[in-house]
């Protein structure tokens, strides 16, 4: 199994940057590491029924990227390309139908097939793979519910929300404590 990284969920094929037991692709990933784990654990404080609610209304709502309703959840597409020894590799993903992730996925093997052969060393290498993760992710049946990455997305998404509604609040209420004058007691 390979790595990933907490923050923006990519394979880390070596290295990485640590923080507590969470690992990320890159040093700008781990600075984020505190909100990351704020926002995780306000996420286990939402009411289990509000985020119900609100995934429900993401995955049978409109997609994003053609307006279908319905079945609406996250997905990915696995790219290569490669030019003599430089090889390039990813993985590119949203929030969109199954025929909207369809497409993206077969064009990302038609891509990966034809540009991704043509770099030495790692085009030889990650060309397969990255194939192989593409054809995997268009076996995958339709879905009648939505997948565990979608809720963790939505319950993040909306801890993520609820806590910078509270840090508005919070400073907006410092600042009006700060603008009012002080209103001395006087003594008879």
């Amino acid at each position: 199994m390979l790595n990933r990284c907490d923050g923006c969920d990519q394979i880390i094929l070596t290295g990485g940057t640590k923080v507590g037991d969470l690992r990320f692709c890159t040093s700008k990933c781990a600075s984020n590491a505190i909100d990351l784990i704020n926002i995780d654990q306000h996420s286990l404080t939402l009411p289990e029924k509000f985020v119900e609610t609100q995934v429900m209304q993401v995955f049978e709502g409109p997609c994003p990227r053609c307006g279908m309703t319905g079945g609406v959840d996250l997905f990915e597409a696995h790219w290569v390309w490669s030019i003599l020894v430089m090889t390039q590799w990813k993985t590119t993903g949203g929030l969109s139908c199954q025929g909207c992730a369809t497409k993206a996925r077969i064009y990302a093997l038609l891509v990966s097939s034809t540009c991704g052969w043509w770099g030495f060393p790692w085009g030889i290498f990650i060309t397969p793979i990255q194939i192989l993760r593409n054809f995997v992710a268009l076996l995958e049946f339709s879905r009648m519910e939505p997948s565990t990455k979608l809720v963790h997305h939505i319950r993040r998404t909306l801890a993520a929300q609820d806590l910078m509604e509270r840090r508005a609040t919070d400073q907006n209420a410092v600042a009006t404590e700060a603008d009012s004058p002080a209103v001395e007691e006087q003594q008879v």
